[in-house]
């Protein structure tokens, strides 16, 4: 798991894929504190999620920061740089699934996102 001051990440599935031997799926639930955020990162793959309590902004590169708010998802591209921020009083719990290349990390985090 990933975890910074006020963010928490843990990987609570990791799966084989039918059919393909190149990839796997790897659900991860993560909490995030009032005011905290997850370091910006990329994944090998595909990245997909929802938030289950809270209200969340995600920042991706190339787009506009994005409100999400409970019952609601999101989804990242291969290699697409992104964070998440806590923007409201409550901790904010989400999970999210990669579609990612086996045997790379899972996760590789950003000096910043541009």
């Amino acid at each position: 798991g990933l975890s910074i001051p006020g963010f928490d990440a843990r990987p609570i599935l990791s799966s084989a894929i039918s059919g393909d031997e190149q990839r796997e799926i790897v659900l991860i639930a993560a909490t995030i504190q009032p005011g905290a955020a997850s370091p910006p990162h990329t994944h090998p793959g595909d990245c997909v999620g929802t938030v289950i309590e809270g209200q969340m902004e995600l920042r991706a590169v190339g787009k506009d920061a994005r409100r999400v708010n409970p019952g609601e998802a999101f989804a990242n591209g291969r290699g697409t740089a992104h964070q998440f921020v806590n923007v409201g009083d409550k901790p904010v719990r989400l999970v999210t699934t990669l579609v990612v290349d086996k045997g790379k990390p899972r996760t590789l985090t950003q000096a910043e996102l541009k």
